[in-house]
């Protein structure tokens, strides 16, 4: 075998990288140098051998489909094997080969939604580059923080809270370790870290959650790159949300709209095509909406909340557009979020702008079709504001003011009936304004 072997291996996942079509050429490439290499003896030749496997893995793994995922882990199992015992007789290069494969293999089972198992490959990942030395090799040090960190946010999802803050911790550790070596990737690995233990800081402790992302706004404020953009937009969207647990006076909401503003900014380019940017970005805006709506409260019908209501009803409307965008990609967000969004929505246009409601609410039921809980809000916000309007309204026969409001009466009306609701029924909901969580 040539001295460059790895390399050889290397470049041709890059290929594949580069022009998909290639996959089948550099598989049957991989596929013929396995069935070579199992024919020889020694340590080498496993070494090898465990090489082809992984990156035959990770070229299967770059296809996306199930399938190719779960031939991808079974490629990085037979590697594991074969790495096993030559780690274990202290064999560097095997023991970073082999914290490779339990890697990799991690994310393709969280990806395949095996949280359990892809928990056990995570933190056997982060032993084996513990056991490497770490402390003084910048490859080591960044890829244990990488694995410890990919370890915390599977322990977070399966809800292991205490776990996750101690995977944190070690992640925090090879990451300083990486930041004392002058490698420039260490601040916005460490950015990733912290943004992972204020999540898990969230609920239990939103104090220390708030500090958590106030470190990640600071490491990552100067950030260029996509990554780092959408960490720091993640951390600026979980900071406003978690901000307005409580009732804020203005100038607070003024600082949290603010936040959130900038995370929607950075997020802008990305939301539409990738999914993770546009669930932050549907966390920003409803936490612009949560703060727009305190201010408007407190300004009532003054000059500035003509603004407050234009700003308010375009954060509303843009994130129903893009629940609307990935639903019909398949990438459906929680519909309990989908249903406060159109709430505050209904809401918003019912106190401030009826004559608007009729058309917000036909839209969004047209974007959303078969969804009973968005009918049944529409309904009872359609029968609100119609008893509310009849209430407040005089009526004036032959005015023009009175003719424009039973037009509006008649539509709501016709509305009310495509949503389900008898006409004699009276409002069912009374919800308080904004709503103070999803």
């Amino acid at each position: 075998m040539p001295m460059d072997f790895a390399a050889q291996l290397r470049r041709a996942a890059a290929e594949v990288e580069a022009d998909p079509a290639r996959l089948p050429r550099v598989l049957a490439w991989y596929a013929s140098l396995a069935e070579e290499l199992r024919m020889e003896k020694g340590a080498d030749a496993r070494l090898q051998l465990a090489q082809v496997l992984i990156q035959t893995g990770n070229v299967l793994a770059r296809a996306g489909t199930s399938e190719a995922l779960r031939r991808a882990v079974a490629m990085y199992a037979e590697a594991v094997g074969l790495l096993r015992p030559l780690a274990g007789a202290g064999a560097t290069d095997a023991a970073a080969e082999l914290a490779g494969a339990l890697g990799n293999g991690a994310h393709l089972l969280q990806a395949l939604g095996e949280t359990g198992e892809a928990s056990l490959w995570a933190g056997a990942a982060a032993d084996c580059f513990q056991s490497l030395p770490w402390a003084s090799n910048a490859r080591y040090a960044h890829n244990l923080a990488a694995a410890c960190l990919n370890q915390a946010r599977i322990q977070l999802l399966g809800g292991a809270t205490d776990a996750c803050l101690e995977s944190c911790s070690r992640a925090l550790q090879a990451a300083n370790a990486l930041d004392a070596m002058g490698d420039p990737r260490a601040q916005a690995l460490a950015a990733e870290i912290w943004l992972q233990r204020g999540n898990a800081l969230h609920d239990a402790s939103p104090l220390d959650a708030l500090q958590a992302y106030q470190v990640v706004i600071e490491k990552h404020s100067r950030g260029d790159d996509a990554r780092a953009k959408r960490t720091l937009a993640a951390a600026l969207a979980n900071s406003a949300n978690l901000a307005l647990q409580d009732r804020l006076p203005p100038d607070a909401c003024l600082k949290v709209a603010g936040s959130a503003r900038r995370a929607l900014d950075i997020l802008a380019p990305f939301e539409r095509r990738d999914w993770n940017a546009a669930e932050t970005g549907i966390t920003a805006r409803w936490a612009l909406c949560r703060a727009l709506g305190s201010l408007l409260r407190a300004e009532e019908r003054s000059r500035e909340s003509l603004d407050l209501y234009s700003e308010s009803s375009d954060a509303v409307e843009s994130a129903l557009d893009l629940c609307q965008h990935w639903a019909a990609l398949g990438g459906d967000l929680p519909e309990a979020m989908l249903v406060e969004f159109f709430r505050f929505g209904c809401d918003l246009y019912r106190r401030l702008d009826p004559q608007f409601l009729g058309e917000f609410v036909g839209e969004t039921l047209a974007g959303f079709a078969g969804r009973p809980a968005l009918e049944s809000v529409a309904a009872a916000a359609l029968s609100q504001c119609i008893n509310e309007l009849e209430s407040s309204q005089p009526v004036i026969h032959g005015s023009e003011e009175t003719e424009r409001l039973l037009d509006l009466l008649r539509r709501l009306r016709e509305l009310r009936g495509l949503a389900g609701i008898p006409p004699t029924a009276g409002p069912a909901w009374s919800s308080p304004w904004p709503r103070t969580g999803i």
